[in-house]
């Protein structure tokens, strides 16, 4: 078994509180929040023949939020 951990995904969910989406790409490295297709493309990878031998992982899909504070955001944003 595989999981996906996503992080912030800008979904339906936050219609009408668009300013939570802009505050929260804030704190991502990558500056921005993701979207559903990130996270399909990370489920579709860990489903597919490519990833046939990868097993017990779980897969941050998270635009770098987890290592922030391991002070490579600059690196991330190429600075």
């Amino acid at each position: 078994m595989n999981l996906v951990a996503p992080g912030t995904v800008h979904t339906d969910g936050w219609a009408g509180r668009e300013a939570g989406l802009e505050a929260a790409a804030g704190h991502y490295p990558l500056g921005r929040v993701g979207l559903p297709e990130d996270i399909a493309a990370a489920v579709a990878f860990l489903a597919s023949r490519d990833a046939a031998w990868i097993t017990g992982v779980t897969l941050p899909v998270d635009g770098g939020i987890l290592i922030s504070q391991s002070g490579l955001r600059g690196a991330l944003r190429g600075e």
